[in-house]
């Protein structure tokens, strides 16, 4: 029971299972190569069964599946995994490999997109010179009949203005001929009534002239 309680389990068996999930801290051997200490198990399902183990040794980190585990010893805290020929891919960090993951999704959803989002902008671009040219074939009559009517109308009113003009200057022609006439006779009338004031005031001056005189003489009777 000694011999047996020192031997590890399979990878694949139930008991391996379970201390694959706890091996942190477990030395990797594969073959004679060491590849290092486990320092993170990874689950992939909901009952926290190890996905893979990531292994460090002197600043670089790898991934090795659960698939290449052979064994594992946890009294020894030893796990033994199947070489491969390539050499195991080296992990980025786990923020840095969370990141490329996420720009990797990124770019895969961008180039996915790409061609629908090139149709959308085709598509919006026909409809909105289609659009343009509608409301500029719909807008470009309109736009003359406009010009027309405005055109039309300030001619109109200028025509007015000159019409209102040439009426108001007929107007005035006429009120100067039928006014000059009369300022004429009035004129006239003022200038003899005011030549005969003249004439009259003369008359009267030189008549009243012996009276005053006739009265400043003495008399020439003697008094008895």
């Amino acid at each position: 029971m000694a011999l047996r309680a020192q031997q590890g389990f399979p990878g694949g068996s139930a008991v391996g299972a379970y201390w694959l999930a706890r091996c942190e801290g477990f030395r990797v051997q594969a073959g004679r190569h060491a590849l290092g200490t486990v320092q993170q198990v990874r689950t992939g399902s909901r009952r926290g069964e190890a996905a893979a183990l990531v292994v460090g040794r002197h600043r670089r980190r790898i991934e090795v599946p659960v698939r290449r585990v052979l064994e594992v010893d946890p009294w020894g805290e030893t796990v033994v995994v199947a070489t491969q020929r390539r050499v195991p891919r080296p992990l980025l960090r786990p923020a840095a490999a969370s990141g490329a993951r996420g720009a990797r999704i990124v770019v895969r959803g961008i180039r996915r997109q790409a061609p629908r989002a090139g149709r959308l902008a085709r598509s919006g671009l026909v409809a909105s010179r289609r659009s343009l040219g509608a409301a500029g074939a719909w807008s470009a009559p309109r736009a003359r009949r406009l010009t027309d009517i405005v055109s039309r109308a300030v001619i109109a009113a200028g025509l007015s203005v000159v019409v209102l003009l040439a009426a108001i200057l007929g107007a005035l022609r006429t009120a100067i001929a039928w006014l000059a006439p009369r300022v004429a006779n009035v004129s006239r009338s003022g200038l003899t009534a005011v030549r005969r004031g003249a004439v009259a005031g003369r008359r009267r001056l030189a008549r009243s002239r012996p009276r005053h005189a006739a009265r400043g003489r003495p008399s020439a009777r003697r008094p008895l």
